[in-house]
């Protein structure tokens, strides 16, 4: 297991990020891999094997459209080392999102705020869009409750050659709608 960044309250109780990486055999005894990534301290990034690196795919410093962050590394040692691979991709900057791996291809879904997109990479590096219907959302929010029908904090995994999505949170603020749901996709 490789854990990578985060947020904590720092002694005056304001929000604070890490850019530290730590790995543990079994959850029990952790061993830091670095205590200064190279790449911007961050909440939310996601990581996934593929094709032999270790990849940390975007992440947030605020609950802003600006503080969204859509930069990809990645790690031929397992956390130590980092290069940046590509500074700013062709989906939007995000946090709460999903990565997962089927086959040869990487996917990017959704996340914050409200997203609904779906990309895919055969690098980690150059990404192509396969879908902006992701749980057949239109994107229509209303302005008033700014509630629309992407989503972010959901879970993603592949199962029986399908894409799945549990749950999640959509709503412009933090913690807003939360949603109870499954939905899969054919890959």
């Amino acid at each position: 297991m490789i854990i990578a960044g985060g947020c904590y309250n720092d002694e005056s109780g304001t929000r604070s990020f890490r850019n530290d990486v730590y790995a543990s055999k079994d959850g029990v005894t952790w061993e830091q891999r670095t205590a200064d990534a190279p790449w911007q301290a961050r909440s939310g990034p996601r990581l996934v094997e593929f094709k032999g690196k270790l990849f940390l795919v975007a992440g947030e410093v605020g609950f802003t459209p600006s503080t969204q962050l859509g930069d990809i590394w990645s790690s031929e040692d397992g956390g130590a080392t980092w290069s940046l691979e590509v500074e700013v991709p062709e989906f939007s900057a995000r946090s709460g999102h999903g990565v997962v791996v089927t086959g040869e291809t990487m996917l990017v879904i959704a996340g914050w705020p409200q997203l609904h997109d779906l990309w895919s990479s055969t690098d980690g590096v150059s990404f192509k869009q396969e879908s902006n219907l992701v749980w057949n959302c239109d994107g229509i929010v209303s302005s008033v409750s700014q509630i629309g029908c992407g989503k972010y904090d959901f879970w993603s995994l592949v199962h029986n050659d399908k894409l799945v999505t549990l749950g999640g949170s959509g709503a412009f603020s933090t913690f807003g709608k939360l949603y109870g749901d499954s939905w899969a996709m054919e890959l």
